[in-house]
C-alpha cells in the first residue's frame, strides 16, 4: 500500500500502525519536483513519524531541520521488518536522500564460520553472518589480513577445505593432506574425537584464549613424550611455537574483557564543516583485531543524530551483533532496534578504546583533509597546464578493449574531485566486432552521452588524434561540445632505439584545435592524475572484456590441454560449474582434481584463449 499524506496534526494520526517504510519529502514548486529529504523504516509508522513532529522531547537539531522543510509524507505499508528492512535500503540507493548518511563502505565484510554441528567441522569464509548456531569470527577489513589467519590455521590446526561432496567420496587424501594442511578424515586417517579436539583448540585461539590453548596443548605434548609417542609431541611443539610468535605481537588488550569473554563494537568519531568521519574498532574478548572507516559527506547532522544514523544504518545489515556497543557521546537508544547493549563506558580500560577509536578518526579526517588540499592542487594545476575554462572536478575517461576484434567492448569511469566515483561507471558492449577504435570510440561516447545529463567537467580519450576526432564529431552532432572540455591521452612510446628527446617517448595531450601536443612536465601531479585515470579505464575495460571472453568460452577449449581427458574434464565441469569457476579457482583447488603437472598446461590453454 502505497500513500502520501500532507503534514498537519490531523494527518499523522491517519497513518497506519502497521509496519513499513517512510519518505519524507520537502517542499515543491510548480518547476521543481520535490526533494526526498529523509527514508526511514520503522515498526510502527504512525508512532515513529509522529515523533519528529509532536512534541518538543526530541530536540536534536536534525529533527528541527525536519519539521522546517519536510511539506509531505510518503509511506509503504509492508508484511515485515524485513521487507522494510530492503524496501528501505533500495529507496536510500534511488533517492540519496540529504539527511539519511551514505555508507560508502557498506559491502559486507568477511567472516569466519565454524559449524560444530557437522560431523567433520570446516573453517567457510562468509560474508553474511546468520543466527544458525555457529561460531563467527571477524568480520575481516582486509582481505589480505584474512588469507593470512586463514592460511595459518590451515597450517596451524589442519582442518579440511574440502566441500562435503569431496569429504564423503574420496578414496584417498588429496594434495592439501600432501602439504600438511588437513588431517585428511575424509580417508579415516584420523579418529572423531582426536578431530574435535583440533577443532576445540582452533575455536580456543580464534576466540583469542591463546593462554588455555597453550595450556591445553603443552598438557598435550608432555603427555605424548611420556607414552615416547616423539612425532606427535614434535607435532605439538610446532603448533605450539606457531601460535606463541603470531600472539607475541599483540598489544592492545583488555584484560577485564578478556577475562569475561566480551565482544565489543567501539565507535570513534570526527567531524568538520565539509566531512563526518566514523572509525570502528572491533573488540573480540578484549583484543583489538581491527577496524573499518567511514567516511561520510556532511549533512548537518548533529553528533547525536550522526550516531543515531550510522547505528541504524550499519547494524541494518547482516553483520556481527557484539555483547555490547560503546559509543563517545550519550544518545537516546529508545530510537533504536538492536538487541544488544549501547553505553557510554566509565571503565578505564573500555574509555581507553574509546580514546583509541577517538584518535584514530581524528587522525584520519586530517589525512583526508590533506588528501583534499594535495588533489586540489593537482586539479588547479591541470587546469592550468591544459588551458581549461575552469577546474576539471568531474573527469570522464573512455577505454576501448578487444582481441583482435572480438568481444569488443568500451569502459567510462568518472573521477570526482581527483576519487573515482564508482556509481558513474558505464560498462558498453560495442554493437560490431571489428577492428575500428575510432569507429568503436564514437559508438561509445554516443551511447553515453545521448541524453543530457551527468555531464562530467572533463572528457578524457585514451588514444591519439583519431579516437579525439571520433569523440568531437559524436559530441558536435549531438550538440553538447560546447558545454564540455575534450581531451584525449596518447601513452608514451617507450621502446628501443626512440630518442628520449623525442616527444613521442612522453605522454602526449591532445586538444581539439590544436596541432602540437601538449606535453606535461614528466611525473607531475596534473600528468600522474591523468595517468591514473587512464589507466583505471584500461583496467575497468580489461575487466569487462575478460568477463565477455569467459562466458563465450566454449568448454570445448578443455579439449585443447595436452593430456585432457573426458573423466577429469567432467570432474573439472563438476566441481567449478563451467569455464568461468575453472578460470577464477585458485591452483590449489584446481590441483584437487587434476594431475600436478597439468596445471601449467590449463593455465596458459585458458589464458591463450582468453588472448591475454
Amino acid at each position: 500500500m502505497h500513500e502520501e499524506l500532507s503534514i498537519s496534526p490531523n494527518a499523522l494520526e491517519e497513518l497506519p500502525t502497521k509496519t513499513g517504510v517512510y519518505v519524507l519529502r520537502g517542499k515543491r514548486s510548480e518547476s521543481v519536483e520535490s526533494t526526498v529529504l529523509y527514508i526511514g523504516k520503522a515498526k510502527n509508522l504512525r508512532s515513529r513519524v509522529r515523533q519528529y513532529f509532536v512534541g518538543d522531547t526530541d530536540t536534536r537539531p536534525f529533527v528541527k531541520f525536519i519539521r522546517e522543510k519536510v511539506d509531505a509524507i510518503h509511506y509503504t505499508v509492508v508484511e515485515t521488518e524485513q521487507d522494510a528492512l530492503i524496501l528501505e535500503n533500495e529507496l536510500i540507493k534511488k533517492y540519496r536522500p540529504a539527511y539519511n548518511i551514505s555508507l560508502r563502505d557498506d559491502k559486507r565484510y568477511l567472516s569466519l564460520r565454524i559449524d560444530t554441528t557437522h560431523e567433520w567441522p570446516k573453517i567457510d569464509v562468509v560474508r553474511k553472518i546468520r543466527k544458525d548456531g555457529a561460531f563467527y569470527f571477524g568480520p575481516f577489513s582486509s582481505s589480505g589480513r584474512l588469507k593470512m589467519t586463514l592460511d595459518f590455521m590451515h597450517k596451524v590446526f589442519q582442518l579440511r577445505s574440502c566441500t562435503d561432496h569431496k569429504l564423503y567420496n574420496r578414496s584417498r587424501p588429496c594434495i592439501e593432506y600432501e602439504l600438511k594442511r588437513c588431517v585428511a578424515p575424509c580417508v579415516n586417517y584420523i579418529t572423531k574425537g582426536a578431530y574435535d579436539q583440533i577443532v576445540e583448540s582452533a575455536l580456543l585461539f580464534l576466540k583469542g584464549n591463546e593462554m588455555e590453548l597453550l595450556n591445553n596443548l603443552k598438557t598435550e605434548m608432555e603427555a605424548s613424550v611420556r607414552i615416547e609417542n616423539y612425532e606427535k609431541a614434535a607435532e605439538i611443539r610446532n603448533r605450539i611455537q606457531a601460535i606463541e610468535s603470531i600472539t607475541e605481537g599483540q598489544s592492545v588488550v583488555g584484560h577485564q574483557q578478556l577475562q569475561r569473554g566480551l565482544d565489543q563494537d567501539v565507535i570513534g568519531f570526527a567531524q568538520d564543516a565539509t566531512t563526518s568521519l566514523i572509525v570502528l574498532l572491533f573488540v573480540r574478548n578484549g583484543i583489538l583485531l581491527d577496524k573499518r572507516t567511514f567516511e561520510i559527506k556532511n549533512i548537518g547532522l548533529d553528533p547525536e543524530s550522526l550516531m543515531l544514523e550510522f547505528l541504524t544504518r550499519y547494524y541494518s545489515f547482516e553483520v556481527y551483533i557484539p555483547h555490547e556497543i560503546l559509543v563517545p557521546i550519550p544518545i537516546d537508544t529508545s530510537l533504536l532496534e538492536l538487541d544488544t547493549k549501547i553505553m557510554v563506558p566509565r571503565s578505564e580500560e573500555k574509555t581507553g578504546f574509546i580514546e583509541i577509536a577517538m584518535e584514530n578518526a581524528t587522525a584520519q579526517l586530517q589525512s583526508i583533509k590533506t588528501k583534499i588540499k594535495t588533489m586540489e592542487k593537482s586539479l588547479t594545476a591541470l587546469q592550468k597546464s591544459l588551458g581549461l575554462s575552469k577546474i576539471p572536478r568531474s573527469i570522464d575517461c573512455f577505454d576501448i578493449s578487444h582481441h583482435q576484434g572480438l568481444e569488443n567492448v568500451a569502459s567510462v569511469v568518472r573521477f570526482q574531485d581527483g576519487v573515482p566515483a564508482k556509481d558513474f561507471y558505464r560498462k558498453i558492449k560495442i554493437s560490431e566486432d571489428k577492428v575500428d577504435d575510432f569507429a568503436s570510440m564514437s559508438e561509445a561516447v554516443e551511447r553515453r552521452y545521448i541524453k543530457r545529463e551527468d555531464f562530467p567537467d572533463l572528457i578524457v580519450i585514451d588514444g591519439g588524434k583519431g579516437q579525439l576526432s571520433a569523440a568531437r564529431e559524436v559530441l558536435e552532432r549531438l550538440g553538447w561540445l560546447k558545454d564540455i572540455e575534450l581531451i584525449s591521452l596518447a601513452k608514451a612510446r617507450d621502446f628501443e632505439g626512440i630518442d628520449p628527446l623525442n616527444p613521442q617517448n612522453r605522454e602526449r595531450v591532445f586538444k581539439i584545435d590544436q596541432k602540437n601536443p601538449i606535453l606535461l612536465r614528466a611525473d607531475s601531479a596534473e600528468e600522474l592524475l591523468l595517468r591514473f585515470i587512464r589507466d583505471e579505464a584500461h583496467r575497468f575495460a580489461i575487466r569487462f572484456h575478460r568477463e565477455r571472453k569467459v562466458k563465450t568460452l566454449s568448454v570445448s577449449v578443455l579439449d585443447q590441454v595436452p593430456g585432457m581427458t573426458e573423466r577429469i574434464k567432467l570432474k573439472l565441469l563438476r566441481r567449478f560449474g563451467g569455464i568461468e569457476g575453472i578460470v577464477e579457482s585458485d591452483d590449489v583447488d584446481l590441483m584437487q582434481e587434476i594431475p600436478k603437472k597439468m596445471l601449467g598446461s590449463i593455465r596458459l590453454t585458458l589464458k591463450e584463449a582468453l588472448g591475454q
